[in-house]
Parts: structure tokens; sequence; C-alpha cells
């Protein structure tokens, strides 16, 4: 299993949301395993409690997450950027930008 973040806690995100990651994560996983011929997936799935995930493809390799940016690793990404944002002050450029850091949420 890959977890979605060191530093993020999973229960800081209601489950119905959760579950709406995981079910695109699994999405993603079968979309990717099967463009890259790699047929379609014997081992997925994704744990909304915890937000743990796993994608393999009937080849048995997996994608890299390193290449493909999984949707739970995007939203967590995008969940810890907002969450620091919120803690700054209105108009506060400089907190702003620092909440981003040197993370890349791009999907």
């Amino acid at each position: 299993f890959r977890q979605a973040s060191s530093a993020f806690d999973p229960s800081t995100v209601d489950m119905g949301i959760k579950s709406t990651w995981c079910n695109d994560n699994t999405n993603f996983c079968n979309n990717v395993c099967l463009n890259m011929t790699w047929g379609a997936p014997i081992n997925d799935g994704c744990e909304a409690s915890n937000l743990q995930w796993h994608c393999t493809c009937g080849n048995g390799k997996n994608p890299d997450p390193d290449i493909y940016t999984f949707p739970v690793m995007h939203y967590t990404c995008q969940h810890e950027v907002q969450q620091c944002q919120d803690h700054c002050s209105t108009g506060d450029i400089r907190c702003t930008q620092e909440c981003q850091g040197d993370r890349n949420c791009t999907a």
C-alpha cells in the first residue's frame, strides 16, 4: 500500500470525500493500466479510512507515482496546502506562498 503523504492526517477529511477520492484513484489506476497496455488492474484499491492505496496492472507492473499523479496524491496535496493557507491572515501573500512551498499538486 502507498500512503497519501507522511504529513497528511486523513481524519481531517470527511469520510464521504475520502470515498470519492478513492473511487477516483481506482478509476485512474484502471485507465493508466489499460492506456499503457499493461492489462487491466489485478490489484487496485484504496482504503477510504486511511487513504492507503495500491495499483498493480495485469502484467504485474505498478505505474510510477513519480510519473503519474494519482488522484489521492493530488487531493491530499491540495488539502494540505489549503489547511496551511486557512491559518494565514487575510491578504498575507507571503504566508500563502510559503504554504505552497515546494509542493507540486499538479494532476
